[in-house]
Order: C-alpha cells, then structure tokens, then sequence
C-alpha cells in the first residue's frame, strides 16, 4: 500500500477514536435558533405604551409604543379630538411650549410647529439647550465650533462661527433667579464674549488665554483658563474694557480634569472649587503580580474627579487634593463648602452590604474639620440640617441626632413598636424603612416608618403622625418625582404615594395641613409622575391593562390617553388574582394569573416564577413574547394555556427552610384557587431565584420539572470567591444581603451546606434545565455547571445550556429568542405532554 495513502488511513482511525471519547456536547443548530416564537403566534399585534413627553396643558402628547418583535413607533397624540400622528424616530423629543415640538433626529433638530402643522429641519449633529424664560434655543455643532440661536418657531436670529467654548450662566449664589439662564458666555478669535439672551446685546473684551469656564456675579464676570504656569481667574466687568487676572498656583503633580469642568463652581464669588487630576505617566506593566492585602477593601476603588477649593480672598488652597492621603471618597452636603470625606479601605475585609467608615465632616469650605459620630455614608442613612447645624442619622435600627457644635448625640423619643428600620434583608443592612426628609420649617423633619410618616421637632423633641395607613396596611411615601431639592414645604400639597402591601392597591394623595386628598386608588401601579401646567400628570397600568395617562385638575382625575395595547382586534381580558398565604405566623401575598380564555372545567399546567417579591411583576402590562432576558414571560405562558404563580418569599436568618414553607404554602393557596393540575406544576427562577429553585427541588417533590439559570449551587465557594460585579469578595451579599445567612462560613458552616443547592442535589426526582452565561460577571458561571455537575454523577436528567459572550442576563436578540424557546418547549415536553423537540430527545426516555 502507498506510504501516503496508509498515513491518510492512520490519520483518519485515530479521529474516528478521539471523536468517540469526546463528552456529548451538542451545538444546537435547531429551528429553535432563529424562531421567532412558535408556529401560528401573533403576538406580534401587541405592544407596551409609555408617555415620552407632554406639552404645558396636556393637549400634546408624544407616545412610544414599543414590541420585541421590531415596533419602536413614536405618535404624537392629540388629547382633545383623540387624533393621533406618527412621528418620525429621534433621540429625543421635547416640548418647548404648548404648540412646539423640538425632534433631535439622526438628520438633526426638527422645530415641530403643531398649530399651522409647520416643520423646519435643522440638518447635522448639534448640541442643544433650552431657555423657556426667554423662548430660545441654543444648538452648537462641535464639528463646525458654531453656535446658532434660534426662537421657538425656528427662526435663525444669531450665528457665531469659530467657537473655543461656550457656558451658561452657572448662577453664583448671590444671583437672582430672574437673572440666570439669560446670559451666554463664549470664547471665539481670541475674544472672551457675553451675550444677553433676552436682548441680544453683546460685549467683548480680548484675553492672552482661551477661557474655558465662565460664571457670573452680581456684577462681575469670572472666566477660567489654564497655562503652563498654572491657573488663571479672570474677572471682567462688562462695563468695563479692562480684565483683571489672578494666577493660581497649581498643587503639585496637578491639572484641571477637563471631563468635570462643568462640575467646577465658583461660590460667593470667592470659593473656587476646582476639580483636578493627577498628572501620573502609566508605567505599570500589564504583566505585573496584582498584590491584595487583607486589612484592606479588595472592591473596585472609587474613581470620583478629586477637587480642591481655592480661596481667592486670601489667595490660598483651603482643602487640598494632598488631603487624598487620608481620604479617598467624598459625598457634597450642600452649596454652602459642606462636605464629608472618609477612607473607603476601612472597610477592609468587605462584609458590610451598609459599608461603616471614619466620616469627617468639612465646613466653610475646607475651614473646619470634624469626627461624624454617623458611620454611614449611605444618603439613607443620614440628613444634614444645615440652618440647625445637626446631623441626623440611623444606626443599630435607632434615628440619633449629632449636634455638629457640641458634638452632643441624643436618641429620637421614636415608639419602639414601630418598624422605624428596613425589613428588607432581615433589616441586615442596617437602613432605615424610608429617607428622612428636610421640611422649610427649621428644626422639623419628616420620617418614615414602615407604613406611616411622621413629623419630629429638634427642638421640642415632640412626635407627630401625619399619615395613618398602618391600620389598612397601606404604606405612604413621599413622592420623589416632585419633591424640589429634597425639601418639604409646608403650606403646600405634598404628595403622597400609597400602596396596600396584601391586596396590590395602589394611590396618590396630597397632604396639607394635616390632611389627605385622595387623587387616585385602584389596582394599576401608579409611576411617571410629572407637573403639567398647573395638572398633575400621571401613567398607571398592569397586568390587565395597558397604558392610562391621567390627569388631575381641579379636584377631579380623569383618562387622558388610553393605549390599547394591541393592534387590530381588541385586547382580550386579562385576568389576575391577588391572594394572602401563611407562612407560620407570617402573612404573604401571591399573585395568581389565569390562562387565557380560561374554562372552569378544565385543569391547566402552572408554573411558578420565584425572585424575592416578585408580585410586583403583574403591576406592569406586557407582551407575550420569547424575549425575556432571564427567559421566561408569565404573560406568554398565560397566552399559551398556563396558569402562572407569582409568590413572595418569606425569609429567616439561615433557615431556608422558610422559602420551602412559602412556596409550599403558596401553591396551595393557588390549587384552591384555580383548576391546575397538581402534577404538572412546574419553577423557574434566575439570579438569586435560580439558587431558591435549585433549593426547593431538591427539598419537596411537588414540582414536576425546573428550569434554572445563573443560579448560586454552592455558598461555600460562591461566598469565597471574587465577584467582577462588586469588585471584591462575595462576602457581603452572602452574609448581609440576599442570601440572608448573617454569619460568616467559619461561624456557621454547616448553615452554609443546608442552605446550599447542591447538597440536595442528590434528593432531586425530576428533571431539571439549566442555563448560564459564559460570561457572567454576576454569579460565577462555574456555579451553574457545579449543579449540571452533581446531577450529572447521580445520573440525574438534567441539560445544561451555555450561552457564548453572555452574562447574568441573555442580551443578544438570537439568544433571548432561543432562550425562551427551549424553555417554553421544556416545560411544553414536561407539563403539556409535547412532542420532544430535537434538542431535548437525547434526554428523552
């Protein structure tokens, strides 16, 4: 035989050997790939509605109506003739008053005149601010370094060619309101420039150096600009054809950060707060040992633009970025040179989901230095009162007050009975139910309790409750939407957001005067709260229903908009069902939907959907589709003929024993509710959900299959492990956060086993999928297969899918779609009694 011939021969028996030892990894090239949902879907009809933008009165609205099955559409909605129009898609749309629209497109900003119907395109790339007081429109083409300013109408009324920078008006302190947003700063052809919005006059005045920031006094103009001798402050009187200039000295090893130049302030028109970096020539080498010490914080450091404050009155730096060697982060308190910095690698061995650390509190800017007896830096966990010169915070689950000039500490007289901390996490964390809030009157500030919110008074040290919602279980927050700068006004309507933990109810009300005004109650989630005018605006919706916008005026909530969420024929209803469970002593709430067209004589498949407090999931309306990021839609399912449970979890410290309790007692509650089989009862869950499903399967029998992604198997490794996400070790959200375990694994190790997936591994009778991302930063992947694994050695059916360049979520449209396609074909297979597709037939008996 030819020597060639007989090496070929050899070549290929070696192959056919290597090839029969190889594992059985199949790549998928099924159908389930590139389709898009299953056969005779047409759920391509239905869509989710949200509100974009509003004009002043409300008669304008633009509306996005969105699908995964390519609709992205924009209208314009009429709200008086209920007419609407499409609008062509851009990156923004806002109203500039009751009767124009500004587009920023791809092409360029569209002035939308909506009373003649009038357009007017403004073709390229171009930045743009908006000056209501005086109805114009600055867009600056950075490309071209040009300016234009035109009215509301799109009219051209100033050009300027040429530009090095421009700025705002920034609004030094001691300016007044009517003055600001009114004037514009600009450096073209070596000239420093002013021009009055309102007017249009300008002045100018020519300076050795481009100035790259400028802010306005009561009558003087400062402008910033950078030398290689260090920094310069000009100051200009407009009135004047002198400028006056002030060299600041760089610190050492120093630069302006040119990214947070906006961020720079000029106070009292002698505080300059400058934000620098260092000047640092990278020499490390990427092949370099990394070095991690123990004493200190192994999660990613903060990488916040350092400042330093300048007083020019006495030509010296009042805090210096020298100050770094005994600080790292910082958090502002107010505009007054009020701030706190602390150390981040205090936290030196990352246990703490609340970090505590050494705050300093610094005043007069830079001045004045002070010990906080408050160890948290979480906004949460404290409140500046600035005119009391206190510091509230809360700590071991009590509200302490620091005086800030005795240092004396005091406990608020607060009723113990009371749930003042944050359940959440078996109150691990150490927050508080809700934000403390500044009020106008000095000394009051309101608080939250879990249901209700009260008034203290610093100085009485008297309690008042303002709200009385415990009774009903309903919870009243402060609204952030329109609260402005964080304060409470008294004499104004404050409003108020409601929500009934157990029966999924949801309200807006305003407080005054002690006294509440209902807006609204019903079962929608209530979100998208904005001022219209002198009306309040507001978007509901839910499972049931799609998209209202509402509107209060005059004591009286009326239906703006209605979406109907599908296209073609009507919306078919929906139906939902909120019901309580007990969990020992405990009471939970679960939300229960019904399949489609349901028949009361008939028994259906369910599945069951585990995450936390999922409940909130029925508070939003949505498409049935295959897109899901974690795979699995209740809104398809239901469409599909399956019931779909969504239950909260009740938690204890280490015993999980209490999510098998909760689930256990929540399905039953569902079966007495709705005709579902009993042995088609399916789980699923991803994240943390994916480590309470691994759980439970191997801990009760009555779930017939469970499809499980980028789950936490094994606490032991997974709490020592570093996670890309946090930057550092697990160990705090293992100990103090969602897994709830409260001890660390060398005080509780055999806690950590029992609560760990895969020892049950071996108790689990049904088969399970599994999936991950290749490359989740989250959860280790190395989890996910740890699982697969186990089952694997116990000769368990079990599938592991693997999903390349993908990480705690599936993200690429093709891998969402196969995704949910083998999920919904797995449970189809196990619950419904489907064929196996081809994917799923080498586990097939």
């Amino acid at each position: 035989m030819d020597t060639k011939l007989l090496k070929l021969l050899l070549c290929i028996i070696t192959f056919l050997f290597w090839m029969k030892g190889k594992p059985q990894i199949q790549k998928d090239s099924s159908p389930a790939n590139s389709a898009v949902g299953i056969k005779g879907d047409r759920f391509n009809q239905y869509f989710v509605s949200s509100l974009v933008a509003d004009a002043p009165g409300s008669k304008w609205l633009v509306i996005n109506n969105r699908n995964n099955y390519g609709k992205n559409e924009y209208r314009l909605a009429n709200t008086i003739n209920g007419k609407s129009e499409v609008l062509p898609l851009a990156f923004s749309y806002t109203f500039l008053d009751k009767n124009n629209l500004l587009i920023s497109s791809k092409e360029g900003i569209i002035f939308k005149e909506l009373k003649e119907k009038k357009e007017i395109l403004i073709k390229g790339k171009h930045k743009y601010e908006i000056f209501p007081d005086v109805k114009k429109v600055l867009l600056f083409n950075s490309l071209e370094k040009q300016i234009n300013i035109y009215d509301f109408s799109g009219k051209k009324i100033f050009e300027q060619n040429h530009i090095i920078s421009y700025d705002m008006d920034s609004g030094i302190k001691t300016q007044k309101k009517s003055d600001r947003n009114e004037i514009l700063f600009y450096t073209a052809d070596h000239y420093w420039k002013q021009l009055n919005l309102q007017n249009f006059k300008t002045c100018n005045i020519k300076t050795e150096t481009p100035i790259i920031k400028s802010w306005k006094g009561k009558e003087t103009v400062y402008g910033l600009s950078e030398t290689a001798e260090g920094i310069l402050l000009s100051q200009w009187t407009p009135d004047s054809k002198n400028v006056t200039s002030q060299k600041i000295d760089f610190l050492a090893g120093y630069a302006i950060d040119m990214n947070a130049l906006r961020a720079s302030k000029l106070q009292e028109e002698r505080f300059l707060i400058l934000y620098l970096r260092k000047l640092i020539v990278d020499k490390s080498d990427p092949l370099a040992v990394e070095i991690r010490y123990s004493n200190r914080s192994d999660t990613t450091p903060d990488r916040s633009p350092k400042f330093g404050i300048y007083d020019l009155k006495e030509r010296k730096w009042t805090f210096s970025l020298e100050d770094e060697k005994t600080f790292t982060s910082y958090k502002w308190l107010s505009d007054k040179g009020d701030f706190i910095i602390y150390n981040k690698d205090e936290n030196g061995i990352d246990t703490l989901s609340n970090p505590r650390y050494t705050l300093t509190f610094v005043s007069e800017y830079g001045l004045k230095k002070k010990v906080l007896a408050n160890p948290y830096i979480n906004p949460l966990n404290f409140l500046f009162l600035p005119e009391a010169e206190h510091m509230l915070f809360f700590e071991s689950g009590k509200w302490r007050v620091q005086n800030l000039k005795s240092g004396k500490i005091k406990t608020l007289p607060l009723d113990n009975s009371l749930t003042w901390i944050l359940e959440h996490y078996s109150g691990l964390e150490d927050k508080p139910a809700g934000k403390a809030l500044l009020t106008n009157e000095k000394g009051k500030i309101w608080l939250q309790e879990k249901y209700d919110l009260y008034e203290w008074d610093l100085f009485t040290d008297k309690i008042k409750r303002l709200t009385f919602g415990r009774e009903k279980h309903i919870k009243y927050t402060v609204s952030s939407d329109l609260l402005q700068n964080g304060i409470v006004v008294a004499g104004k309507n404050v409003l108020l957001e409601m929500e009934n933990s157990l029966s999924n109810h949801f309200g807006l009300s305003y407080f005054d005067k002690g006294k509440t005004t209902l807006l609204y109650w019903g079962k929608e989630a209530v979100y998208n709260i904005r001022e219209s005018g002198e009306n309040l605006l507001f978007s509901i919706q839910g499972y049931e229903n799609p998209l209202n916008i509402m509107k209060y005026q005059g004591n009286t909530t009326k239906v703006m908009y209605k979406s109907s969420g599908k296209d073609g024929e009507k919306l078919k209803d929906r139906k939902m069902e909120v019901f309580q469970y007990p969990v020992g002593k405990i009471t939970k709430k679960a939300v229960l939907l019904y399949p489609q067209n349901y028949n009361p004589e008939k028994k259906y498949p369910m599945v069951l959907n585990i995450y936390e407090n999922i409940s909130g999931k029925a508070n939003y309306y949505s498409i049935p589709d295959l897109y899901d990021t974690g795979g699995f839609n209740p809104a398809y399912y239901t469409h599909k003929g399956y019931f779909v449970l969504l239950p909260d979890i009740h938690y204890e410290l280490e015993n999980k024993q209490s999510i098998i309790e909760s689930v256990e007692s929540a399905v039953k509650g569902a079966l007495k509710i709705g005709r579902i089989d009993p042995g088609k009862i399916g789980i699923t869950g991803i994240s943390f959900g994916g480590y309470e499903a691994g759980l439970i399967i191997g801990r009760t029998d009555i779930f017939k299959t469970a499809v499980i992604g980028v789950m936490i198997a094994d606490l032991p490794s997974h709490v020592m492990s570093f996670s890309k996400l946090v930057g550092g070790p697990d160990y705090y959200r293992t100990e103090r956060n969602q897994t709830q375990m409260g001890k660390s694994l060398f005080e509780s190790y055999d806690a950590y086993l029992k609560s760990s997936p895969l020892y049950y591994a071996k108790d689990v009778k049904n088969p399970v999928l599994i999936w991950t991302g290749v490359e989740d930063d989250n959860v280790n992947p190395m989890q996910s297969a740890m699982y697969y694994l186990g089952l694997k050695r116990l000769k368990k059916p079990a599938v592991l899918l693997r999903y390349p360049k993908e990480g705690h979520a599936i993200i690429t449209p093709k891998n969402r779609k196969d995704l949910g396609l083998k999920t919904f074909q797995w449970f189809e297979y196990f619950l419904n009694d489907k064929p196996a597709p081809d994917w799923i037939k080498p586990l097939a008996p």
